[in-house]
């Protein structure tokens, strides 16, 4: 028992240590952390004092996620996995007790999967792994299993694997019976809508987004622009994209030159390996186009994929000509009652007073920002709900790339220049691949806003007025959060980088070669279609648990009667379920006699349920294996027509009642 609770123990350090690194705890959790593990490796609790301690643990969690779900109400998700992350740590305190021990394992096995749904760097990845191996040698070491029988296991498993990867190529995946909001996932990253304090809060995050080869030398810093999403509706103090999915208009809003004077052999490319995101938008550059038939480029510039990103995929741009920067935006027409931030409003009138030349409206405002004192900060402080970019502009004078983007897209539409909030990542770090050819690692740090300007014969031209506040962010890269990170994170940062590049190409390759085999022997795709699939799944799961029973029943053959006994127990389980309890000292002849007075019409599945068991047990003499797995099967067969049976009579009868009672 005691090396049972160490090795708990270990697991839930390095689980819990893991989480608080990657700051997905709230604070609730995180104080009652070490309270928690203090009580299990110190006092002993009694059930009582357990119960009042989780009472005030949860009392206290439920006051921090109201406040937190009052801010940000798509943190529920968060909040729930911080829930269990609770609950698992004051199961801990009942360690001490030796109370329900499994119990414990169950309960970390799920904070670890739960874990793994937020943190998928390479460190947490190794932890992870770790932790279920640890758990599953925990159970092993409670039920102390022999060294000899794992061993048997690890060599079963291993002769498996073969079959395993022949499956992965033939068996069509369904899709998943059950899903969760992608909504919710799409807004761990950057996404449709933008408001003060959004992207400062997603740049503290350093999930891995995507990496991006080149064919040439690397783009200069300046041009390191990797577009998204296109914001221009402006509504609530909040910026929104009208960018929509048309599929059968797509083809349409792709613009190229000639295809064929295009030779894609010669073309300059830049290729990117991008992570899931839950969204159809795809980071790029804004230049070129793309000859995939399921990408597909907008009229505002917006790289499109045909379905949401679910999973890591690989695409590619080519250098040509295209000409979303030349499409002339619609009129925009703004409420003058419905105007919030009005001192912006009015300066922006006064600069269109001074000068209706857009060139010259742009230096005034360039001017304005580099000498009225603002500071580029990642933590700025929250805004005004009612005025934030008046509080931003006016009072506070201290904002990150989203407040310096927002803010100048309402002067210049206020001054009658067309312009919207473009949403990305800017920068990214340089490494270099196996065949020391350098690329761009972008992860979330890498958020950033700017903006785009039409400007009569020019098009739709860049602007980034984080640049004049904060150059070194756009010309070195220099982000705000590397500057507090610790050496340890700085070293954890580049263990990740270093290695988990590896092995995703290794996952990219093994993909790729899945689907030449698979296009090769022809393996069809599996239907779309919702109803198939789920009686696929239906299929799968039944079939999956017929099989398992009939390798059960192979593998214990060699005690014949122990076969036989887990087949009669697994019938009498399920008539159990039917109130059909076999009694102490029932035997199976008046047992099944109690089963035909309850459904006479089963009676001559019943009795030959009796007669195959009885033959195999009280056999003679001895039978060939051949005879006996023919008995065998002939006692499953009638087993499952009894059950199917009694299934029908009481669905029939249910239904009966039901009907009466509503009338």
């Amino acid at each position: 028992m005691k090396k049972f609770k160490t090795i708990i123990l270990i697991v839930y350090v390095l689980l819990f240590s893991n989480l608080l690194i990657q700051q997905k705890l709230f604070g609730s959790v995180i104080i009652f952390l070490p309270v928690n593990l203090y009580f299990s490796l110190t006092s002993k609790l009694n059930q009582k004092n357990i119960n009042k301690l989780s009472f005030v643990e949860l009392l206290f969690w439920s006051i921090n996620i109201s406040l937190i779900l009052i801010n940000n109400f798509d943190a529920w998700f968060v909040a729930l996995n911080n829930l269990l992350w609770l609950v698992t740590s004051i199961k801990m305190v009942e360690l001490k007790n030796d109370y329900k021990n499994k119990n414990i394992v169950l309960f970390l096995l799920l904070s670890v999967g739960s874990s793994s749904i937020f943190n998928i760097n390479f460190t947490s990845n190794v932890i992870h792994i770790l932790s279920i191996f640890l758990l599953i040698y925990s159970l092993l070491v409670f039920n102390k299993y022999r060294s000899a029988n794992i061993i048997k296991q690890l060599i079963i498993l291993v002769s498996f694997l073969p079959l395993t990867f022949i499956s992965f190529l033939i068996v069509p995946s369904p899709k998943p019976w059950l899903s969760l909001n992608s909504n919710n996932f799409a807004r761990t990253g950057i996404n449709s809508e933008l408001k003060p304090g959004d992207i400062s809060t997603l740049a503290q995050s350093e999930d891995l987004v995507a990496r991006v080869f080149f064919s040439s030398d690397l783009p200069k810093p300046e041009n390191r622009y990797w577009r998204v999403f296109v914001l221009d509706n402006f509504e609530n103090n909040t910026w929104k994209s009208s960018t929509k999915f048309d599929e059968k208009n797509a083809n349409k809003s792709i613009f190229l030159a000639n295809n064929n004077d295009i030779n894609l052999e010669t073309l300059d490319n830049e290729r990117w390996i991008l992570e899931p995101n839950f969204i159809r938008h795809r980071p790029w550059s804004g230049r070129g186009n793309t000859y995939n038939d399921k990408l597909f480029i907008s009229e505002k510039g917006v790289l499109l994929g045909s379905k949401e990103l679910r999973k890591r995929a690989q695409y590619q741009i080519e250098y040509s000509n295209n000409a979303w920067r030349e499409v002339s935006p619609e009129e925009i027409n703004f409420d003058l009652n419905k105007i919030k931030n009005k001192s912006l409003f009015k300066l922006s009138r006064k600069w269109l007073k001074e000068s209706s030349n857009p060139q010259e409206i742009l230096e005034k405002s360039r001017i304005w920002f580099s000498k009225e004192g603002f500071t580029y900060s990642i933590n700025p402080g929250l805004m005004s709900k009612n005025s934030p970019y008046d509080d931003f502009l006016f009072q506070k004078k201290k904002g990150f790339c989203e407040h310096f983007a927002g803010s100048f897209a309402l002067l210049m539409r206020y001054a009658n220049i067309p312009a919207r909030v473009i949403v990305g990542y800017q920068g990214g770090e340089i490494y270099n691949d196996v065949k020391d050819e350098k690329y761009l690692l972008i992860d979330n740090s890498y958020a950033h806003a700017w903006n785009e300007v039409w400007i009569k014969d020019k098009g739709w031209i860049r602007i980034d007025p984080t640049s004049w506040i904060s150059p070194e962010r756009i010309q070195e890269s220099s982000l705000l959060t590397n500057k507090y990170n610790s050496r340890f994170i700085n070293f954890r940062r580049a263990i990740n980088r270093k290695f988990i590049n590896n092995l995703n190409i290794l996952d990219i390759r093994f993909t790729e070669l899945a689907e030449e085999i698979r296009k090769k022997f022809k393996i069809p795709i599996f239907s779309e279609n919702k109803i198939i699939n789920r009686t696929y799944n239906i299929l799968l799961l039944l079939s999956t648990f017929l099989l398992s029973i009939f390798i059960l029943l192979l593998s214990e053959f060699k005690n014949k009667n122990d076969s036989l006994k887990t087949t009669l127990n697994l019938y009498f389980y399920f008539l159990n379920l039917f109130k059909l309890k076999k009694r102490k000292g029932d035997t199976l002849k008046s047992f099944s006699l109690r089963v035909i007075e309850s459904y006479p019409g089963t009676k001559s599945e019943i009795m030959e349920v009796y007669r195959s068991y009885n033959y195999c047990k009280f056999r003679n003499k001895n039978l060939s294996t051949k005879k006996l797995l023919l008995i065998q099967f002939k006692l499953i067969y009638f087993e499952i027509k009894v059950l199917f049976n009694v299934l029908i009579i009481n669905l029939k009868t249910n239904s009966i009642k039901y009907i009466k009672t509503k009338k």
